[in-house]
């Protein structure tokens, strides 16, 4: 997080500004994971992502020195929280991405919100207001759309299409049950400091630490080591695949973190949200995807949906 006495007064429209640069960041990031990643397995990138965003918290956290909290149960809902959100969640993202390209991925995973909204219902009696409603509708519906519009003329056949959708929508719901997992750990405070008990550094760390854990298993299970090998021959692709790990899962991270800081987090999140607007021209122009208008403008009514949901 950047601190506030760094700026006594911070410049205007600084918080919105970073969280519209974190969603900026998360488009691009998409599309070199889309077209550097191929030919390698999509758990084999995500393990790739994570250890990358793994050293750096872990060389952050030195920096500033953030203690490990001490209330387990905490740390076992952040640790369950990264295995759903982190593991299962970005690995299916990966591998539609592979299937569906990035813009109809990216449109499915709008669903994670009013996933979430649903699931914060039931787990922490949240109350799920008029506006709340209404914007999920929205988002479901406009999601849907762009499933029907997306074209399929680069995929190998329906089936392979159907997979896709699949594990995008299961990318979207382990997403969301990772957001509410991790919601009541990062919002418990201290009663006697009124502080965050887990700051959002140590936080992430704690969700990262068993999904390298896991992945590095799972690899290994599955002898990934060709794909290891496909990764580090091409010095080009590493160094796209470095750069995507490092500003897509710890760039996103602070300026997010800034957003929320110098912004509410309402306007944080839902201008952070955006990415799937922003994938549509930079995947026209960097991998040639061609949307339709119809898809576009659903694409443009679920990120609306999606920012009702957090008004």
């Amino acid at each position: 997080m950047i601190c506030p006495s760094i700026w006594p007064t911070p410049p205007a429209y600084l918080g919105e500004t970073a969280a519209l640069t974190a969603a900026f960041i998360w488009s691009f990031t998409m599309c070199i994971y889309r077209f550097h990643g191929q030919d390698l397995s999509a758990n084999a990138i995500n393990l790739f992502k994570n250890v990358v965003a793994f050293a750096c918290l872990i060389i952050t956290i030195t920096i500033i020195s953030r203690p490990w909290p001490s209330e387990p149960h905490l740390v076992s809902l952040l640790m369950l929280s990264g295995v759903i959100g982190l593991v299962i969640s970005d690995s299916c993202m990966f591998a539609a991405l592979k299937r569906l390209g990035a813009q109809t991925t990216a449109a499915i995973l709008c669903l994670a919100p009013p996933l979430a909204a649903v699931l914060a219902w039931f787990v922490h009696d949240e109350v799920l207001s008029r506006s709340t409603i209404i914007g999920m509708t929205i988002t479901v519906l406009s999601v849907a759309g762009v499933i029907l519009m997306s074209h399929s003329s680069h995929l190998e056949d329906g089936a392979h299409r159907k997979r896709g959708i699949m594990l995008a929508l299961l990318a979207a719901l382990a997403q969301a049950v990772g957001m509410v997992l991790a919601k009541g750990p990062f919002k418990e405070l201290d009663p006697m400091t009124g502080e965050h008990k887990i700051d959002v550094f140590m936080g992430t760390l704690i969700r990262i630490t068993p999904a390298v854990a896991v992945l590095l298993l799972i690899n290994w299970h599955q002898r990934a080591r060709a794909n290891w090998s496909i990764l580090l021959k091409p010095k080009k692709r590493l160094a796209y695949l470095l750069l995507a790990s490092l500003f897509g899962s710890y760039i996103g991270l602070l300026l997010l973190t800034t957003g929320i800081t110098f912004t509410s987090v309402g306007v944080a999140t839902t201008l952070s949200a955006t990415f799937p607007i922003w994938i549509i021209p930079i995947s026209y122009f960097f991998l040639s995807e061609q949307p339709r208008l119809g898809q576009v403008i659903c694409t443009l009514t679920a990120v609306a949906g999606v920012a009702l949901l957090m008004t």
